[in-house]
């Protein structure tokens, strides 16, 4: 097999591993290991001060919250791809490019995206709920520059990678990408056990649901702890739920009875508490790709999230937990005390761990990635 030398472009922050949720360097360090790939590191990125400085000046406070919409406007993509022109190989020393996101359009060389969400996605979502769940601060304006600038980047690919299905139907139906460009590989775990789960709450002793999301009120952690409690009132058994992620106790008033608060939390701690759950519960707006669950389910553990955006590619209704309709306390509460009492639900979905940890892996997305690229090439 011939040596397949590849460009690896992005705009990685000061501290690697904390770009785009260990996505990148989790990636980059795949392809180092695949055979036959010679990998060369592209940073995009302005230098750290004044990429710090653009931050600050595109600043904002949405509901309590500082956010940035620097990284989202068309001037700054442009200015990833000024940098890109400048740091790229040659084109003949190179066989094709990923690029981390839409950077830009190399002159000669084949190149390829990898993404989760596209501007595209949130001018829809402008147009029919008149928001953006989790991007508030984006106005109409900076989203439709940027969707421009988006498709010109999409239609030149010679591929594009994504995380779910939501996305690779609005790049069909809303930027025109043709379908044989567009390859969903989703994405790899970050929490991983490669040992067997264990069987918790099988033996009728106390049962744990898991709520992980540091920003609690966007990944739905009120609607969790109102429906937990709906169900301990109810008389539902032994139950506790977890709460990992925010620094602080997010809500008025002191930890309800029943409730475990954790804070911020290792992925030691998290494997742990995967290993003791019998039910992970995410109701979040929207997911790019939803990585929790797939690492709850690698580690035997069903699922509760919402009916949108990635994460029906992930929950299958029924078969590996439930999907949410609406925000609705009792409709959620229900939905708890349905998968606690299914034990049959939670043996078949211990008995597919094996097999989600295989799928929910980065090399595996790398090794899919470089098929695809490697036969647009021949």
């Amino acid at each position: 097999m011939s040596m397949f030398h590849l460009g690896f472009a992005c705009d990685w922050k000061r501290r690697r591993l904390s770009t785009w949720s260990h996505t990148p360097s989790s990636l980059f360090g795949a392809f180092q290991n695949l055979p036959g790939v010679a990998l060369t590191d592209i940073n995009v990125a302005p230098p750290y001060a004044v990429k710090f400085l653009l931050r600050l000046a595109g600043g904002r406070l949405i509901n309590g919250e500082a956010k940035s919409v620097t990284h989202y406007t068309a001037w700054y993509a442009r200015w990833l791809r000024a940098n890109f022109a400048r740091r790229c190989p040659a084109a003949a020393e190179l066989d094709a490019v990923l690029m981390i996101g839409d950077i830009g359009e190399p002159d000669a060389t084949p190149y390829y995206v990898y993404l989760d969400w596209t501007m595209a996605l949130a001018h829809r979502q402008i147009r029919e709920s008149g928001r953006i769940p989790q991007y508030e601060m984006l106005t109409p304006a900076i989203v439709a520059k940027r969707a421009a600038f988006e498709k010109r980047c999409f239609h030149q690919a010679a591929g594009i990678f994504v995380m779910n299905s939501w996305v690779a139907r609005s790049l069909a139906e809303d930027s025109g990408v043709p379908a044989e460009k567009i390859h969903v590989v989703h994405a790899g775990i970050n929490v991983r056990d490669n040992t067997e789960p264990d069987a918790p709450g099988l033996d009728g002793g106390t049962r744990s649901i898991l709520f992980i999301g540091r920003h609690f009120g966007r990944k739905g952690g009120p609607l969790v702890l109102s429906a937990f409690q709906k169900l301990a009132q109810a008389g539902a058994g032994d139950v506790e739920l977890v709460i990992a992620g925010p620094r602080a106790w997010p809500v008025p008033g002191p930890i309800p009875a029943g409730v475990r608060f954790l804070g911020e939390a290792s992925w030691d701690t998290l494997r742990a508490c995967f290993r003791k759950a019998d039910l992970f519960c995410m109701p979040s707006a929207m997911e790019g790709f939803g990585i929790v669950f797939a690492e709850a389910l690698s580690m035997g553990v069903p699922c509760i999230g919402k009916n949108n955006s990635a994460i029906p590619d992930i929950i299958r209704h029924g078969d590996n937990g439930y999907l949410l309709e609406d925000d609705s306390v009792d409709t959620l509460a229900a939905l708890m005390q349905r998968a606690l009492q299914d034990d049959a639900m939670r043996r078949r979905v211990r008995e597919q761990a094996a097999g989600c940890r295989a799928y929910y892996s980065w090399p595996r997305v790398a090794a899919d990635m470089l098929r695809v690229m490697r036969g647009t090439k021949a």
